[in-house]
């Protein structure tokens, strides 16, 4: 689950103008929630791993996967939807998408 969970940050940071990581994020959204993943505990997974980076990019580490606060800060906005919507992972569906529009937009 540490692919699925690295592959939806990807899809968060991404620039990628022909949406390919924004399809490689739904999928592994979609697969999270095929195997079975308890939409918090993976929330949970995201934001743990989100903040890892974060953490060692403070530090002066170089990291894989350029992330900011900003993507923490959305992801935490996923927490508002679980248990909350008929779809499970809804809200970090929703995440992934709006970050691609507001990016076609710029």
């Amino acid at each position: 689950s540490s692919a699925l969970v690295d592959s939806v940050i990807k899809s968060m940071v991404s620039d990628d103008a022909n949406d390919t990581s924004l399809v490689d994020g739904l999928t592994a959204i979609n697969n999270a929630r095929q195997s079975n993943i308890d939409e918090k505990i993976f929330l949970d997974m995201i934001a743990a791993h989100i903040r890892s980076l974060l953490v060692s990019k403070i530090k002066g580490e170089n990291i894989n996967i350029p992330v900011n606060s900003n993507n923490l800060l959305s992801l935490l906005e996923a927490y508002e939807y679980v248990g909350v919507t008929a779809t499970p992972m809804l809200g970090l569906e929703l995440i992934l998408i709006k970050n691609r529009e507001a990016k076609k937009v710029k």
